[in-house]
């Protein structure tokens, strides 16, 4: 079942299997051995083989055997893996230590002696994390002298004794694994602390995921380095490439000192800019790959064409945007070498260096604020000169207004005055003014309309 597992599994690059034997001993106590992803499955049956009272079950027989508890002492077994150098470099052994009342548990009195002197890194438990009482956690940490001082990390597992796999991932446990290794794996329980949680871990909605070079400096053949959705570090000797892998990082995201010189007033540093000028000038580049709410996107920057960033969508679109515009698009901030180690050195400064720091993280913010305050400011005088318009427009209606009123009441006193005398030469001349009353009638329309319309523009805004 095993083997048939891990090779399915092995078709799925985010899916990592470690085949494992669960042991039961003879004073009770459970054990789980996992070993290596690389090793032979006769590493497996030798590991069998040294159990007492243990019969192998058939490769493909469809059924195994009867638990039956080994015939060795939790002690026992971890002297016999580590007497047999075929074995011991290829497993690691996890002891079942729970609460008091757990089953088959390490944690029960009588065994605090054997555990002490026990050369494991972890123990393993089958309830969830927040229910281990601190008792047990103190135990496993090395906090009660009786019980050992060595630190051990906890692997919170469900034991799934169901067809449906109910249990399978029950209880919330993650490890970082730098790889699918059994050294990786002794390395997280050494950094528990750091590489193992118990709750889900939140993964960046941006972050890089590759980063490929092509320069004189990686030879012939790209070079590509991956990352993980947490913490990256890049750890190596002097003179071993550190600091220009993050130059060239820094130059794929438009963050070289010489690409925000105008920005914030930095100066390139001679040697980095030095790095960029020799080693991609003869047809380099730096290819970034990189999420941004899931979705993958490719950016490409060369050195002929520094001034602008490609970016390719997975479906293989190609959009070409400023440096600006990248860096809007993709926030990030790049510091140089040591420059956040040697924050503190000098104390006068650092109270500089610190609020620098921060004003350099709320750089992009403000750009988008400047960016907001201009485009407020246009609407603010749109809207001022609409609201000037709006009130000539009322000043002109009342002047029109009293205008037609003064016209009506004429117009009414004539129209009395010609039932009465009939119709005069005066009478006249005001029937040849009838066009001019019209016209005005009709300015007077075209004003009302103009305020509506403006009424409306102003409660838009």
């Amino acid at each position: 079942m095993a083997e048939y597992v891990a090779e399915e599994a092995s078709a799925y690059e985010n899916i990592m299997v470690f085949r494992g034997i669960e042991v039961t001993c003879q004073d009770n106590v459970q054990c789980i051995v996992l070993f290596d992803p690389s090793s032979h499955k006769r590493i497996l049956s030798k590991f069998m083989g040294m159990l007492t009272g243990i019969m192998e079950a058939g490769e493909h027989e469809a059924n195994a055997p009867p638990t039956q508890p080994c015939r060795m002492n939790l002690t026992e077994l971890f002297e016999a893996v580590q007497s047999e150098p075929l074995i011991r470099e290829h497993c690691i052994l996890l002891p079942h230590f729970s609460h008091l009342e757990a089953h088959k548990s390490a944690n029960s009195q009588g065994h605090h002696l054997r555990f002490a002197e026990l050369a494991c890194d972890g123990v393993y438990v089958e309830v969830p994390y927040d229910e281990l009482d601190i008792t047990t956690r103190n135990k496993i940490w090395g906090y009660v002298p009786a019980w050992g001082k060595r630190r051990r990390a906890i692997i919170a597992t469900g034991d799934n004794k169901t067809e449906t796999w109910d249990r399978l991932g029950q209880y919330n446990c993650w490890l970082k694994l730098g790889e699918h290794s059994l050294e990786a794996l002794r390395q997280a329980m050494l950094a528990d602390e750091a590489r193992i949680s118990f709750e889900e871990p939140q993964i960046p909605s941006e972050r890089i995921t590759q980063l490929t070079i092509c320069s004189t400096l990686t030879g012939n053949e790209e070079l590509s380095l991956t990352f993980n959705a947490g913490f990256n570090a890049l750890i190596g000797g002097r003179g071993s490439g550190k600091s220009s892998f993050i130059e060239y990082l820094r130059f794929g995201l438009a963050r070289t000192a010489a690409d925000l010189r105008l920005l914030d007033g930095a100066s390139p540093r001679e040697r980095d800019e030095k790095l960029i000028d020799d080693t991609l000038q003869d047809g380099g580049f730096v290819t970034i790959t990189l999420e941004r709410d899931g979705v993958p996107e490719t950016w490409r920057r060369t050195y002929a064409d520094r001034d602008r960033i490609t970016i390719s969508d997975r479906k293989h679109n190609e959009t070409t945007l400023s440096l600006d515009d990248a860096r809007r698009r993709f926030p990030a901030r790049a510091f140089e070498q040591k420059g956040l180690s040697s924050t503190m050195n000098d104390p006068a400064k650092a109270a500089d260096q610190i609020t620098g720091i921060a004003a350099a993280e709320e750089l992009d913010l403000r750009r988008e604020v400047d960016e907001s305050i201009v485009k407020s400011k246009r609407a603010i005088t749109t809207a001022l000169q609409q609201a000037a318009a709006y009130w000539q427009l009322l000043r002109e209606e009342k002047r029109m207004s009293t205008l037609v009123t003064d016209l009506k009441e004429r117009l009414a006193a004539n129209t009395e005055r010609l039932q009465a005398d009939g119709i005069s030469d005066a009478a006249m001349k005001i029937l040849e003014k009838a066009p001019e009353y019209s016209r005005a009638s009709s300015y007077i329309r075209s004003i009302q309309v103009s305020k509506e319309t403006i009424q409306k523009k102003i409660k838009r805004h």
